[in-house]
């Protein structure tokens, strides 16, 4: 015979045994399966857990103006500046919040730090003629014109 032949020969007789103590192990090994329903798929067992991947509540971040009031804000227009609102979804261990302007990149406000959700108003105010907006944990709030 052939090389070649034999090669195939060989990898058959191989593949046969495996094949066949493969089957005789997993007879010896593993619990029995149910039979496969009519439409060709296998049924859970009763050790089956179902899992559904739940995704992770959307963080968000909105502001506003308080009608709470800082008495002698020299910079608005009426001499009293608004506190700011924040209502923080979806957050859970501690974080920081950031206020900006549109028109500037860097913070304007030290940062407030806030441990899960919040609601309410900030120890924060403002009192320019801009568009502001806050960064908590790195979500960007609405943009509120000041």
């Amino acid at each position: 015979m052939r090389r070649e032949q034999l090669g195939w020969r060989h990898s058959a007789a191989i593949l046969g045994i495996a094949l066949a103590l493969g089957g005789a192990l997993a007879a010896c090994s593993s619990p029995a399966q149910p039979a496969p329903s009519a439409a060709g798929s296998t049924p859970p067992s009763a050790s089956t857990v179902a899992t559904e991947s739940v995704p992770a509540a959307a963080r968000s971040v909105t502001i506003g103006k308080s009608s709470e009031l800082v008495a002698g804000c020299t910079y608005y227009g009426s001499g009293d500046c608004p506190k700011i609102t924040i209502d923080t979804h979806g957050f859970s261990g501690s974080y920081a919040c950031e206020f900006f302007r549109e028109d500037e990149s860097a913070p304007w406000f030290s940062a407030l730090h806030y441990t899960g959700d919040r609601s309410g108003t900030a120890n924060a105010w403002f009192g320019y003629d801009a568009t502001i907006y806050v960064t908590c944990d790195g979500v960007e709030s609405n943009h509120v014109p000041w």
